[in-house]
């Protein structure tokens, strides 16, 4: 996690001082889609996070052990 924020910060600190960056922060200034791109992170985080939780939450609730969640087929 500390080397996924560090890089992070990295990237974008290599973004502002770079001659033509990957990311072209202005376009953020357009309220309108800096809460677009926000809502549409929002939504995919939400669809993936039940994607990723629900089998195992429906495993639990039918009661089997730890390994027999994840071999269930």
């Amino acid at each position: 996690m500390i080397i996924s924020v560090c890089s992070l910060i990295g990237f974008i600190a290599r973004e502002f001082t770079v001659e033509h960056p990957l990311v072209i922060w202005r376009v953020f200034k357009n309220r309108n889609f800096a809460v677009g791109v926000l809502l549409m992170l929002s939504l995919a985080a939400i669809l993936y996070g039940t994607t990723a939780e629900l089998p195992l939450f429906f495993a639990d609730a039918d009661g089997l052990p730890g390994i027999a969640k994840r071999l269930r087929a």
